[in-house]
């Protein structure tokens, strides 16, 4: 809500998005609705209830009214713990971090690590600021000194992305989703990781596992809303070595940028690796050749192991079955590039995607023809020439009113 009230200070050029009588009603409803939750704390307070439940009120009743802000701070583990209607449910991954829980009333994924908390609060504090529609927000974060363990709560999913593919894959069905659905999954993969990107968190574990869907209301026809997870606090990741495998069996270093893996190869160790925007493009690359062909990155392959991981940094990729659309192969194609310099930014890659969203829209029947029109001009090209004549379109930062061109 706090979040929410802004949106009256941001502008648009020198003219303010919404109204000033928009912002006042805003106000208005906003200290009504303070009153009416301070007024139900105060009831609940007087009602004769648990320990528990007078420390949780008290907690809330300062920060609605601003004399102890909650914003980007972590609880004592015990507000979560001592309460009655806290369950484990499951845990979410084989030996992961991550557990299904049940409090007050709700179902919510939450993140349990150990480890030595306090160098770690700035970066939790940071990740509890985040809010993006395609990143997995972290709603409140727990923690307990004494026993150096951290809890950090988060919307439940219903599954990953490797696990929904092979649910609705089967021996003669490679290809999961349609071409527009399986664009707007790679449009809404690409916006989470450009907002992190954003704010300087590199993700370094791109793939399916980390990748959460649910459908979006009722729908039935793979219409679905996809959130980047598993990025942050990387020094308390369970890391695997390259060797094994991951929850959906394949081997973890498919993903990885080249670049990544020549650094793990040096070290001998997948940890205190050093990833980048563009790894993150390369491995972004690999989920959308799944996402495009059904199929897992090097599955057939006859190399294997430290063979396979040679292959990948020599320069290897994935072959696509050969009616693949040519907008996005082209895309994929620039995004595993060897060369991390000529992979594109992830504004360019979420312009070019909304272009070839906008075209599907447009021809819905461009995939269902036998011999679909070659296109005259790729997207990739255009986003070159766009940002050879305006280099501005390719930072991250938000660009002068004057100077955007459309």
């Amino acid at each position: 809500m706090e979040q929410f009230r802004h949106i009256g200070e941001w502008k648009f050029g020198k003219q303010y998005l919404t109204t000033q009588d928009f912002r006042n009603r805003f106000d208005t409803v906003w200290k009504e609705d303070r009153w009416i939750l301070l007024d139900k704390l105060l009831e609940k307070k007087t009602l004769g209830s648990t320990k528990y439940d007078k420390r949780l009120t008290n907690l809330l009743s300062r920060n609605l009214d601003g004399s102890e802000p909650l914003y980007g701070k972590l609880l004592p583990s015990s507000i979560l713990l001592g309460s009655k209607e806290y369950q484990v449910r499951r845990r979410l991954g084989g030996g992961s971090q991550y557990k299904e829980v049940l409090w007050l009333g709700e179902s919510f994924a939450i993140r349990h690590f150990f480890g030595n908390i306090e160098p770690l609060i700035p970066e939790i504090s940071t990740l509890l600021s985040l809010s993006h529609p395609n990143i997995m927000d972290f709603l409140c974060g727990f923690t307990d000194e004494e026993k150096k363990e951290c809890f950090l709560l988060m919307e439940l999913m219903n599954k990953d992305l490797s696990g929904y593919i092979k649910e609705i894959s089967g021996p003669r069905k490679r290809i999961s989703f349609s071409l527009p659905v399986a664009v707007d999954l790679m449009l809404q993969i690409a916006r989470g990781i450009e907002y992190l990107h954003s704010k300087k968190i590199y993700h370094g574990d791109l793939n399916p596992c980390n990748i959460l869907v649910k459908a979006r209301g009722t729908s039935t026809e793979g219409n679905l809303h996809a959130k980047v997870s598993g990025f942050g606090l990387s020094t308390v990741r369970n890391f695997k070595q390259k060797s094994s495998a991951n929850q959906n069996g394949t081997l973890p270093f498919i993903w990885y940028a080249p670049e990544v893996l020549e650094e793990q190869e040096q070290t001998g160790s997948t940890e205190n690796t050093k990833y980048t925007k563009k790894s993150d493009v390369y491995s972004f690359g690999m989920v959308c050749f799944e996402l495009l062909t059904g199929k897992v990155p090097f599955e057939d392959s006859h190399l294997h192991g430290d063979k396979m991981s040679w292959n990948i940094r020599a320069g290897e990729r994935p072959l696509f079955p050969f009616h693949s659309p040519k907008y996005p192969t082209s895309l994929i194609k620039r995004c595993w590039h060897i060369d991390p310099n000529q992979r594109l930014s992830f504004l360019s890659i979420c312009r070019i995607l909304r272009f070839i969203k906008r075209l599907l829209a447009l021809n819905p029947d461009y995939n269902s023809q036998p011999d679909p029109p070659m296109p005259l001009v790729d997207y990739c090209d255009i986003e070159s020439g766009l940002l050879r004549k305006l280099p501005y379109m390719g930072s991250s930062g938000p660009s002068p009113i004057s100077q955007i061109p459309f």
